[in-house]
């Protein structure tokens, strides 16, 4: 075992593993790439991930960076579940549903938990998440958050981000910061701390304000856009502002989801999907 996955498992109170074995299996997802981590992290609780987050952090600070990757199940097609240095696997552990509230639909969960489960757990209540992508009996809501993904029924539904109304998130630097949407109030005073949190919405307040045309003119009138970050929904017309919609397909690169408040719909049992083709947008009158 090396140094620093000696001194994760004398911190943390979840597992480290660098066996060969587990290396290999976390080295590919659903994606053709292969690529074996240095060690594999299953973290108990939001505090191992800030420590993991922290200590990476301090490595950077004295030139020794290494990569942290977040996996679920590891479903991902495109490489996002795969990486070179530390892999916080989360479904051994943070798989919990930890609210519900069943006057409102809203569910606070876990990133581990299996997406399939807790459809399951929500039909029980008459409520589903609808946006479920293809793999939802084995894949996990924190990867689902993390590709903003969808499903048969989004087309009416819409996308995960669409059910996302706040997160938990773990910065580079292991700062634990809330997101939701802010009010007018409240977001100056996010704008006066003195912490990283601060220095992230006042940099992205500047950087909105000075591109506020070019970003007007990147929404697409399209049924499904996840290219790059969604910067555009951050801040509203009405002068609210929200982190989360930055961290929804972002795939764990600018923080580490920890738990999400979402929203959910009346469950409907009975569906269908109908597809029409036209050759002319003017027949759909």
């Amino acid at each position: 075992m090396s140094k620093v996955a000696h001194y994760l498992q004398e911190h943390l109170v979840g597992e480290v593993v660098t066996s060969v074995d587990a290396r290999r299996y976390f080295a590919t997802d659903g994606s053709v790439f292969a690529v074996p981590p240095a060690m594999i992290v299953y973290p108990r609780n939001e505090n191992d991930v800030r420590k993991t987050m922290r200590f990476a952090w301090q490595l950077a600070e004295r030139g020794r960076s290494i990569p942290v990757t977040a996996r679920g199940a590891g479903t991902d097609q495109g490489g996002g579940a795969i990486g070179s240095g530390i892999m916080l696997v989360f479904p051994a552990h943070m798989n919990r549903i930890v609210e519900f509230d069943s006057k409102s639909g809203t569910v606070i969960v876990e990133p581990g938990i299996n997406y399939g489960k807790m459809q399951q757990t929500l039909e029980t209540h008459s409520r589903f998440l609808p946006p479920f992508p293809a793999s939802f009996e084995y894949s996990t809501i924190g990867g689902a958050i993390g590709n903003n993904a969808s499903g048969e029924k989004s087309i009416k539904y819409g996308d995960t981000g669409n059910y996302v109304r706040a997160l938990r998130v773990v910065l580079a630097n292991g700062e634990v910061i809330e997101t939701k949407r802010l009010s007018k109030r409240e977001l100056s005073k996010k704008l006066g701390l003195s912490t990283f949190e601060g220095e992230i919405y006042r940099a992205l307040d500047s950087l909105l304000e000075e591109n506020h045309e070019l970003l007007a003119a990147t929404q697409l009138p399209v049924t499904k856009n996840v290219a790059g970050y969604n910067i555009a929904d951050i801040k509203r017309p009405d002068g609210s502002f929200d982190l989360t919609p930055l961290f929804v397909g972002s795939q764990g690169t600018l923080g580490i989801v920890t738990e999400a408040t979402l929203r959910t719909e009346p469950y409907n049992p009975e569906t269908t999907l109908i597809v029409s083709h036209f050759d002319d947008v003017e027949r759909l009158v």
